[in-house]
């Protein structure tokens, strides 16, 4: 029973007496905080890795100050990372632990690219020539479907612009493999590989010369220069001239098997030629001529080539003179591990009779452009590496002489990861130019399909410029594309 006090406490407003208990504070435990992969804990917050804050650094998942960071040898803590303490010497720069010459980057001389085939249609096989007056001509093989022809442009403005030159000047068998156009003065030579009959690719190959004596307008009859000979295969045809006015026709052909090269020449303007003759190789070997001949002074013709064995390549030049017929002339020999992989593309140039010869090569598996000049009848100068493309890839190289004897070259290369045209000068004091990007966008090409890149660059000189052309894939089919530069240097 409750007290009368405790029931009037319960219905009346009298203060009454009240029981005080005393409660002890008792904190509660903090919660235990599990942070997730790559996170951790800064306080009582889980934080991503990558988010330590100023003068901390993680370690082992967790934010530290940046004093605690240990770093190895030749390096030091700066910033709460360890830098390197590696010093560089004057003209270097550090590149992670190393000391590296950076690339001089020198502005271009060339001038802006021009396609100058169609865009609609495959082109390959450039070559280029300029006549006495300036004027410009361009030959490739252009393919559509199964049916290949060769095209000739002309520029009459420096390179500016190229017009068709004859548009039923190619077609005469109906699949044409590589054509070649050479001028001098007012006279334009042609050669080409054809395969007859019309629409198909079937051997034999037909080796056709026609020439005009007007700059181009009007041409004479199809010649066919190796009617007289079975070759299976004849392909790669090239024109060059000596200075008596001899014309040189030369091009690959096949052999039981083996690759060989035949020459004719003609001393009245290409309306007669002599017989083909086969130059010399061993019987165990394939040797092609990928470039023109040249001619001296005393009526020797220079040819490049490469050889092939089953176990190694070389390259080297071939003499052929009036009086003791075929000389042989092996120069370099290039090795890529145990293959025969390389293809060099030796060139060769002459002006005054100074002999220049251009190659790819790979010693040690490092691909480069290789350039030496003649020092005397037959001796060439240890080759000089002319592209500066380290740890890349150069090949379908191609070169030539100006008036003053400079020994150009040009190349594609792909140190930037792509495809680009890149050139270089050999001057007379035995200097070579910095490196020069030709071409003013980089290309790729496909294994298979309308880009895909066969052959060398090609160039020559007039006066004081050089004109180059070369196969691109910039586009989605591949095209031949021009660029010119002035010659600068000693």
């Amino acid at each position: 029973m409750r007290s009368l006090m405790a029931a009037l406490c319960a219905v009346t407003l009298f203060a009454c007496p009240r029981k005080v208990v005393e409660e002890k504070q008792v904190t509660p435990a903090a919660p235990v905080v599990v942070c997730g992969t790559g996170t951790h804990l800064e306080g009582t917050t889980c934080l991503t890795d990558a988010s330590c804050g100023a003068g901390t650094v993680l370690s082992n998942g967790v934010c530290v100050p940046s004093s605690t960071l240990s770093c190895g040898a030749d390096t030091r803590e700066s910033g709460g990372k360890c830098e390197s303490t590696l010093e560089c010497a004057p003209g270097t720069k550090r590149e992670g632990t190393k000391c590296i010459v950076p690339p001089v980057i020198i502005p271009s001389t060339w001038s802006a690219n021009l396609r100058v085939s169609a865009r609609d249609v495959q082109a390959s096989t450039p070559r280029i020539t300029v006549d006495g007056s300036g004027n410009i001509y361009v030959s490739f093989t252009q393919t559509a479907g199964n049916s290949a022809s060769g095209q000739i442009y002309k520029s009459i403005d420096q390179g500016a612009t190229f017009t068709l030159l004859h548009t039923e000047l190619p077609q005469v068998g109906g699949f044409i493999s590589s054509i070649s156009v050479l001028a001098s003065g007012a006279n334009v030579y042609l050669i080409s590989a054809d395969t007859a009959p019309a629409g198909t690719d079937d051997y034999p190959t037909a080796i056709n010369f026609r020439a005009s004596h007007d700059n181009g307008v009007t041409w004479s009859a199809v010649q066919a220069l190796n009617a007289d000979v079975s070759d299976s295969y004849a392909y790669s045809p090239y024109l060059s001239l000596d200075a008596h006015g001899k014309l040189i026709a030369s091009y690959d052909v096949t052999l039981s098997g083996n690759y060989r090269t035949r020459y004719q020449t003609s001393i009245d303007n290409g309306a007669t030629f002599s017989a083909p003759v086969l130059l010399p190789a061993s019987v165990t070997e394939s040797t092609y001529v990928d470039a023109p001949a040249v001619s001296l002074a005393d009526d020797t013709l220079v040819f490049p080539y490469q050889a092939y064995t089953y176990t190694a390549s070389s390259i080297g030049v071939t003499r052929v003179t009036t009086n003791s017929g075929p000389q042989s002339e092996s120069y370099k020999a290039i090795f890529y591990g145990n293959s025969i992989a390389v293809r060099a593309s030796p060139s060769i140039a002459s002006q005054g009779g100074r002999l220049c010869l251009v190659y790819n090569d790979a010693p040690q598996r490092d691909f480069g452009v290789y350039l030496s000049v003649e020092s005397a009848p037959g001796r060439f100068a240890d080759p000089l590496k002319v592209d500066t493309g380290i740890g890349s890839m150069q090949t379908m190289a191609g070169a030539t002489v100006d008036t003053d004897g400079r020994c150009h070259a040009a190349w594609l290369d792909n140190r930037s990861g792509h495809w680009e045209v890149w050139a270089a000068t050999r001057h007379l004091d035995g200097t070579v130019s910095p490196n020069e990007r030709v071409s003013d966008l980089p290309f790729d090409e496909t294994a298979a399909g309308d880009k895909t890149i066969s052959a060398p660059v090609a160039m020559t000189t007039f006066g004081q410029t050089r004109y180059l052309v070369w196969e691109d894939a910039r586009d989605a089919k591949t095209g031949i594309y021009f660029a010119k530069s002035s010659i600068v240097g000693p």
